[in-house]
């Protein structure tokens, strides 16, 4: 198998790990968080390698890896963080997630604009994903009416969100050399 295939499938496989911690947070909001943090911590370390091997693959486009060096670094040590450290990052953890949301949105505003640069045909959808997820991981970090329950669900929102447009930006953007 070709690298741009494996990276490709590893982006996806990472959303859909985003789309179940997101459904976690969503049906279980008083799971403790420091099975939380490990939970999340190892979708991260996943991700981050995940990224890193989208990052050095040869896609052409390299609309869907373009910041994974900087961002599959930084989601790898947060999840070795999470991992090493539970009990101590756990009063973080939405705040972190927040932040993490927040900065793959924007990513991904970027890439919708990349891709209407390179004539791809739907980069609104691209777009629209990012909006969305990024108005879902502003308010994990402004917690409005922050019942603990509540920032719980909406931090669940924002993965579960964040992992389906992860799955488009890749489904639409990686492409292998013809």
């Amino acid at each position: 198998m070709d690298i741009i295939r494996f990276a490709k499938r590893c982006y996806i496989l990472t959303s859909a790990f985003l789309i179940a911690l997101g459904a976690a947070f969503l049906f279980w909001p008083q799971m403790s968080l420091t099975v939380l943090c490990r939970i999340v911590g190892i979708v991260m370390l996943f991700s981050g390698a995940a990224k890193l091997i989208g990052y050095f693959s040869n896609d052409p486009y390299r609309i869907a890896f373009q910041f994974d060096f900087a961002m599959g670094v930084l989601t790898f040590a947060f999840g070795a963080v999470l991992l090493l450290f539970p009990s101590g990052v756990a009063k973080y953890l939405t705040a972190m997630i927040g932040v993490f949301v927040v900065i793959d949105a924007l990513m991904t505003i970027q890439n919708a604009i990349e891709a209407s640069r390179f004539g791809i045909g739907r980069w609104w959808v691209i777009l629209i994903g990012g909006l969305v997820t990024l108005a879902l991981g502003v308010c994990v970090l402004i917690k409005p009416l922050a019942g603990a329950v509540f920032v719980t669900r909406i931090c669940g929102a924002a993965l579960f969100v964040d992992g389906i447009q992860n799955i488009i930006v890749g489904v639409m953007t990686v492409r292998k050399k013809k």
